[in-house]
């Protein structure tokens, strides 16, 4: 009898409203036909999680000083929203941006082909998700996750390039709690003409819930690129964008990058992207 791996997933908030809000969007997702570039929710539960799980962020400051004597009145557990994935992951895209950034200095024109694979997947996805009529609303490079399909051979010589990125990376959109149900054509204002951008406050973009995941693909093109952001802060979070009126500018140009990719960003950014 095979045995399958599985991720356990132990998502963050211990609020009622946190919950209630991983539990919608887990409903949501699993009302989703499965797609290749989606997490597949095997299944997801409410659990009380140890101290020595959750993650690194959540997990309380060890003391500076002496161990102290452990506190009736502290719980060494935390109810939590807890989901198992079928798929088991290697890292994150952000950790992929990171390793591989010396990288893309020294070989743009491979670093880029491996990009541009890895949007083209994250496109896949999104395009099944509004098919069935639901938004992510919260992708960054950590909720993006990377399946290898086969491990690179590691190098023995020395003098040799150091390796390439891999080229099968299978790329899953996980964090379903910030997915909603699109609504009907009809009720979403109509786009104006021209390129206005789209870089509003909250309160605007909150009107358009259809163009949140173009907004924010346009700003992992950047990061995934190692260019700078062009806003400061965390947009997705905060919805703090430029000035009513200044256009996202065009990413870096690069001989290696291809057109499409560097037009990608300010395009997301528009009234109608």
């Amino acid at each position: 009898m095979s045995h399958q791996a599985k991720t356990v997933e132990i998502c963050k908030g211990q609020s009622a409203d946190s919950k209630q809000a991983h539990l919608y969007g887990l409903s949501v997702q699993q009302s989703v036909p499965l797609h290749f570039n989606l997490q597949q929710d095997c299944g997801h539960f409410i659990a009380c999680v140890p101290q020595s799980m959750l993650p690194g962020e959540e997990a309380p400051a060890p003391p500076a000083g002496p161990p102290a004597e452990p506190s009736p009145s502290a719980p060494p557990e935390q109810e939590r929203v807890v989901v198992i994935a079928r798929e088991v992951p290697c890292q994150t895209a952000a950790d992929f941006v990171k390793e591989w950034a010396s990288f893309h200095r020294a070989q743009p024109e491979v670093y880029e082909r491996r990009v541009c694979f890895l949007l083209l997947q994250l496109c896949n996805g999104l395009e099944h998700l509004k098919a069935h009529g639901v938004t992510h609303r919260d992708l960054c490079l950590e909720n993006l996750l990377l399946v290898p399909h086969r491990r690179p051979a590691a190098a023995t010589d020395p003098q040799q390039r150091p390796p390439a990125p891999p080229a099968h990376q299978q790329l899953l959109q996980s964090q379903a709690a910030e997915r909603r149900r699109l609504p009907p054509p009809a009720a979403t204002p109509p786009a104006c003409g021209g390129t206005t951008p789209a870089w509003r406050p909250r309160s605007s973009r909150l009107r358009s819930p259809r163009k949140f995941d173009e907004f924010q693909t346009g700003i992992l093109i950047y990061e995934v690129l190692h260019h700078p952001q062009p806003v400061r802060g965390e947009p997705r979070a905060a919805g703090a964008g430029l000035p009513p009126g200044r256009a996202a500018p065009p990413s870096p140009p690069s001989p290696s990058t291809p057109p499409g990719c560097s037009a990608s960003p300010a395009c997301c950014s528009s009234r109608t992207p």
